[in-house]
């Protein structure tokens, strides 16, 4: 019982810390949760056409996604370097939990504003669902107040995830971790050029609670390779002494396990809300 109290208390701290400040008050709206849906690609489909496929969403998007006040941000990933080349991620924005459920009664009514002929309606989205199969499985997290906004989407990116595994000390503090996601990022991402856009958020949902996950928004593959060779040289630098890097070190293992998973994916411009 002791063990499971300092974990909640942990758990609570976390998400005090997560919830302190305001993302994007220039929208009025916080992006507060994301959901993600793996969706697999229909193979008995006699031949894949991405350019029609990527027609058919362009459509729903403008006619729906875009115009559903519910849903803050939409976009597509493919696999690159990690999971199936059948699968396609897509992932969801939203303000609020309740937003998530009131964006599906949304997209229903926008549909029928969009194709006013309920078979007109039917055929569309029978198109839209013959690229996919009946599979996917469904996430949904919290996302965090610690980002750099990608400026421009309109061209096809490399996204890293990087996913750790929070440990929950029982002597854990709130500052602490505070202070070891917010350093990270202010050190090592806020100000390297080749880190286009940088997103933090956990599991609200799911089967995994104890996952925290980056995301790495860059230009290409090779700067991936860049990223990981620039690392050591900005570590030096933001702590200078053998002291401060231990100090740094034995923070992190107190707050993350050594477990870690690196996924790489391509975000499919054009397709983004």
């Amino acid at each position: 019982m002791k063990t499971i109290k300092h974990t909640l208390t942990c758990m609570t701290l976390l998400f005090m810390f997560f919830y302190a400040e305001t993302i994007c008050a220039q929208s009025g709206q916080a992006p507060k949760f994301m959901t993600t849906t793996t969706l697999s690609w229909n193979q008995n489909l006699e031949h894949l056409d991405l350019a029609e496929w990527k027609a058919i969403e362009k459509e729903y998007l403008e006619k729906v996604i875009k115009k559903n006040e519910y849903i803050l941000g939409s976009s597509f990933y493919k696999p690159q370097l990690s999971g199936s080349s059948g699968e396609l991620v897509l992932v969801r924005v939203y303000g609020s939990w309740a937003a998530i459920e009131r964006a599906v009664e949304r997209n229903a009514e926008l549909e029928k504003i969009a194709w006013p002929n309920e078979k007109a309606l039917k055929d569309f989205k029978r198109k839209q669902r013959s690229f996919y199969t009946h599979d996917h499985a469904d996430e949904i997290y919290s996302v965090l107040p610690i980002m750099k906004p990608v400026q421009d989407w309109s061209k096809d990116m490399v996204c890293y995830v990087r996913t750790k595994h929070l440990n929950f000390p029982e002597d854990g503090k709130k500052e602490e971790v505070e202070n070891i996601i917010k350093e990270d990022f202010e050190k090592l991402i806020k100000d390297n050029a080749i880190v286009k856009g940088y997103f933090t958020y956990r599991h609200a949902w799911g089967a995994h609670g104890s996952e925290l996950k980056n995301a790495y928004f860059l230009s290409s593959i090779s700067d991936l390779q860049k990223l990981f060779e620039s690392v050591p040289d900005l570590e030096k630098k933001a702590w200078p002494t053998d002291h401060l890097r231990k100090k740094r070190e034995h923070m992190m293992n107190k707050y993350f396990t050594n477990v870690y998973r690196d996924d790489v994916y391509t975000f499919v411009s054009g397709l983004s809300k």
